[in-house]
């Protein structure tokens, strides 16, 4: 059984097919294929006393999961927020102004103002939307964490923002995730990969110049793009260069979304249809960071290896020496890199665009990218060291 934060997940085999039962507080879901899964279950009430009625997703079906609605229809699996959305807005229009907002914020001022009993109120609101952002709305991750910084400190500035959020929310409240399922036994043979897209705004939180961190974790089959992770997070320190944001940023991505995802589908669909083995791929629109990893060292940078536990070294043992499987870097155009969502606020016409990106990456695996170690041995070594 595997902790992973606060659920517990276990893979049961039955007749040489894996299901996935995962425990969250008091909520349980059992994850497979139909048949096995009402196997799993009936061993459970075998073994377990239970008083909660099991809900099985068939077509049409609706259960409701820790604010969410979960459905499916045909082959594609659902978790749907948007009543959560709906809700929450309602209950705090009181911060949102009667005009609708076109994009979740801009970048608040500096000014500030301290308000004790106002935070205890703006903790509840940011802790729901927190959800939201974590399970179904992606999109709102960098403003909901940059909103969060200012809990114990509330401030106008943040006040604004908040009440920007919730206009645009108000508008715009569809909040869902989809998740397709490969039907016929040619699709669920496929090789499967995962990429990975990371970005990086570097000094771009105006109180402190610290950089922020973005990226998206995707599992691919096919024509079929899954998101299955993100993040959006202030950097620890702040930076004397933008080949050091770019560093630590490709640090966080890797080990704290590349890795963890290429051994959870690992574990759940094996080793034989990941494509050449483990094979990950990890695009950006960054290339100093790169070359110092192909390297696999830069005298610049040696120094966050103390400050913050980002060695060059590490990643070079990830993607040049191949360590941990077939792992490639690749460089990807800054317009059709997802990540970026996460790092900073974007206009409205590239804020709709970005939304829209997010959902199916629009590169071409085969063309559209360039594999950085082939490019990057045209390069001089040590030019950018």
């Amino acid at each position: 059984m595997v902790n992973r934060g606060a659920g517990l997940t276990d893979i049961h085999t039955t007749d040489g097919c894996e299901t996935s039962p995962v425990l969250y507080v008091d909520d349980g879901l059992i994850a497979g294929r139909d048949a096995h899964v009402r196997t799993v279950v009936k061993e459970h009430y075998e073994d377990f006393v239970t008083d909660k009625r099991t809900l099985f997703l068939d077509d049409g079906e609706q259960i409701p999961h820790l604010g969410m609605i979960v459905t499916r229809e045909n082959t594609v699996i659902t978790l749907d927020g948007s009543g959560y959305v709906r809700t929450l807005v309602k209950e705090h229009e009181e911060s949102a102004s009667a005009m609708d907002a076109s994009r979740p914020m801009d970048y608040p001022e500096a000014s500030l103002f301290d308000e004790p009993g106002r935070c205890e109120c703006v903790r509840e609101v940011i802790g729901k939307l927190m959800w939201v952002a974590r399970t179904s709305r992606p999109s709102i991750a960098f403003t909901v964490a940059y909103l969060a910084r200012f809990v114990d400190a509330w401030n106008e500035a943040a006040e604004k923002g908040l009440a920007q959020l919730l206009r645009y929310l108000r508008a715009h409240p569809f909040s869902q995730i989809s998740f397709g399922r490969l039907v016929n036994e040619e699709e669920r043979r496929a090789p499967v990969d995962v990429h990975v897209f990371w970005d990086v705004d570097h000094a771009g939180y105006p109180p402190t110049r610290r950089s922020t961190t973005g990226y998206a974790v995707y599992v691919r089959s096919e024509r079929l793009w899954t998101l299955v992770d993100w993040s959006s997070r202030k950097q620890k320190v702040v930076d004397t260069s933008t080949g050091q944001a770019e560093l630590i940023s490709l640090h966080e991505a890797t080990f704290g979304g590349f890795l963890p995802a290429m051994s959870l589908v690992e574990e759940l669909v094996g080793t034989e249809r990941l494509q050449g083995g483990k094979h990950g791929v990890m695009h950006c629109d960054i290339e100093v960071a790169i070359v110092w990893v192909c390297n696999g060292y830069s005298a610049k940078v040696e120094h966050l290896r103390k400050s913050q536990g980002v060695a060059v070294v590490s990643l070079y043992e990830v993607f040049a020496a191949q360590l941990f499987g077939r792992c490639e870097l690749r460089f990807v155009a800054g317009k059709e890199n997802p990540a970026g969502i996460f790092t900073k606020p974007l206009g409205p016409q590239k804020f709709r665009e970005a939304v829209v990106m997010l959902d199916e990456p629009e590169i071409s695996y085969d063309s559209g990218c360039t594999d950085a170690r082939e490019e990057l041995r045209k390069c001089t070594r040590g030019t950018l060291a």
